[in-house]
């Protein structure tokens, strides 16, 4: 007859638990009070242990209720599940921010009316004409024009420009902030599920 000990015992059932399932188990303990395990009955009073697959008998020795008691295997069945749905709830949930996100930072690449504001513009070439006779500046985007100062000198002036703001920047290095911060957060929501979600 093969005997082995309580410790021995649960580390085999928790670990290789094919080797035990396609076979019974018994619990039997001698006058001396000493209990062991065996596949073998050795005596009537020898009592067969149940087998649960779904069942951590490792972590259901150690995890008591308020009661004192084990859960139940539909308990721990149910809580696994509960788990696990709401790890998967979180990785949607961090998803969707990210979507929203993203979508924000792409429909705010324009600059609103109030995120413009007008910039200096200086002559091209030192304020001399083109081949086509023209004054221009920012490299021929604007048309420039010569003028008399109130000294009798002749100046070269070019037109402002509207450009963004620093308020267009302020409000794009945010949006571009919350789309990592979505990022992020979908990273550890999925790193989460994969550490603690139940077989």
């Amino acid at each position: 007859m093969r005997h082995i000990s309580i410790h021995a015992f649960v580390w085999l059932f928790s670990c290789l638990p094919g080797l035990v399932l396609g076979q019974s188990i018994y619990k039997q303990v001698d006058k001396d009070g000493k209990t062991t395990y065996s596949d073998q009955r050795a005596a009537k009073e020898a009592k067969p242990l149940e087998i649960d697959s779904d069942r951590n008998v490792t972590q259901s020795l150690k995890d008591k209720g308020s009661d004192g008691k084990a859960p139940s295997v539909e308990d721990r069945v149910k809580q696994r599940r509960e788990l696990r749905d709401k790890l998967r709830a979180a990785i949607v949930q961090a998803q969707a921010a990210l979507d929203v996100a993203r979508e924000a930072l792409a429909k705010g690449q324009e600059p609103r009316e109030d995120e413009w504001q007008p910039t200096i513009s200086h002559p091209d070439n030192s304020g001399k004409p083109n081949k086509n006779g023209i004054i221009t500046g920012r490299n021929g985007q604007v048309v420039c024009s010569k003028v008399k100062a109130s000294d009798g000198s002749n100046r070269v002036l070019c037109p402002a420009v509207q450009v963004p703001g620093e308020a267009f920047r302020d409000r794009l290095k945010a949006l571009e902030d919350e789309v990592a911060k979505a990022e992020e957060a979908l990273r550890e929501a999925e790193q989460n599920y994969r550490r603690n979600a139940p077989d």
